[in-house]
């Protein structure tokens, strides 16, 4: 993974180990999770992270009621504390 989605995958990692019932859409990350964190970057590289993640089973995806793709912790791998490597 690039040092840049690596820090990304990082910090959503942090985010969901603080909040564990998180749940959000690309766009939610982008505009709140990472803003929050003071983490300003285009949605394609936060997406690139996320896929990442999930191809790594360390965060999971799904289709929202609202048609896009929501990602939450998976709840079978605990986050807590869990940095990619």
């Amino acid at each position: 993974m690039p040092k840049n989605h690596e820090a990304l995958g990082n910090e959503i990692l942090d985010y969901l180990s603080k909040h564990p019932e998180a749940e959000d859409s690309l766009e939610g990350i982008v505009d709140w999770w990472l803003v929050e964190r003071g983490i300003t970057r285009p949605a394609t590289e936060v997406r690139a992270a996320l896929e990442q993640l999930v191809a790594r089973k360390l965060i999971s995806s799904r289709q929202g009621p609202d048609g896009r793709t929501h990602y939450r912790a998976n709840p079978s791998n605990n986050v807590r504390g869990r940095k990619e490597r």
